[in-house]
């Protein structure tokens, strides 16, 4: 029962819901999931706790849809209790292409909680091949949300540090993710960059990152930290709000950039 209700809490955590287009790239990985999972058919029956939290009618409805049909609204719920208290493994497979699908057109919410069941699941054991398609989704990925435009609404919540705090989830080690960005060079990466300090720069000053996920992930918390405090990125960040003509822009950057000498400091 506590699980359940924990399940629950999870429910109503925000995520991004505002739909993107992938790139090429990004659908091509999509379909390699596919191609590699489709081996786990749909199972008449889903087995699933017995307390009341999940609707009699659930299953009904994954079954009633195409997998590839299938919306957040019909996944939300068992994205969150998969292999806990519905469903196991193998119907966590199944579904697992049209999960991430959603993922990639940002219309699943808790998207931390999704990849932390790759954790739960012990993905880095399953067979080489799933292994590989889902690593590859992961990191192109991360790749599409940094080459995103990022939004000038300062109330609109720090898209990169929700993606990195669900990579956080799934994977030990964030380094190669860390890498990536830092020899991205795009203006999108490099005001990507000065979104996150600055959303984190409350944190920062105490010498941690804000969110409840990183609570049970330190060791991804402090490569995170340190990647940050290397001194390498503000350095990117303050060359860059030189070069930055648009006024709203390079203010965020020299932000951005006093507030890692700061805590540098």
């Amino acid at each position: 029962m506590a699980r359940c209700l924990y399940e629950a809490q999870v429910l109503g955590m925000t995520g991004m819901t505002s739909p993107v287009t992938p790139s090429p790239v990004l659908r091509s990985r999509i379909e390699q999931v596919y191609q590699v999972f489709r081996k786990y058919p749909l199972r008449r029956h889903i087995e699933g706790c017995h307390c009341g939290c999940i609707p009699a009618n659930a299953a009904a409805e994954l079954h009633a849809t195409a997998l590839r049909d299938l919306t957040a609204e019909h996944l939300s719920l068992f994205s969150t209790k998969t292999m806990t208290t519905w469903g196991d493994e193998a119907d966590f497979k199944h579904f697992l292409p049209r999960l991430l699908e959603l993922i990639a057109y940002d219309q699943l919410t808790g998207t931390e909680t999704l990849l932390g069941k790759l954790t739960y699941g012990q993905w880095w054991s399953w067979p080489e091949r799933e292994y590989v398609a889902v690593s590859a989704f992961l990191h192109t990925w991360w790749g599409d949300v940094l080459a995103r435009e990022i939004s000038d609404d300062p109330w609109e919540p720090c898209e990169v540090g929700a993606v990195l705090q669900g990579l956080s989830q799934a994977e030990h080690d964030l380094t190669p993710y860390l890498i990536s960005w830092g020899e991205n060079s795009t203006p999108q990466a490099t005001h990507h960059l000065a979104a996150y300090v600055l959303s984190e720069a409350e944190g920062l000053v105490k010498g941690e990152l804000l969110g409840a996920y990183w609570t049970d992930h330190s060791a991804q918390a402090k490569q995170v930290m340190q990647w940050l405090l290397d001194g390498r990125q503000q350095a990117r960040l303050e060359a860059a709000a030189q070069a930055q003509v648009e006024d709203s822009g390079r203010e965020r950057l020299e932000m951005a950039g006093y507030t890692l000498s700061v805590v540098r400091n």
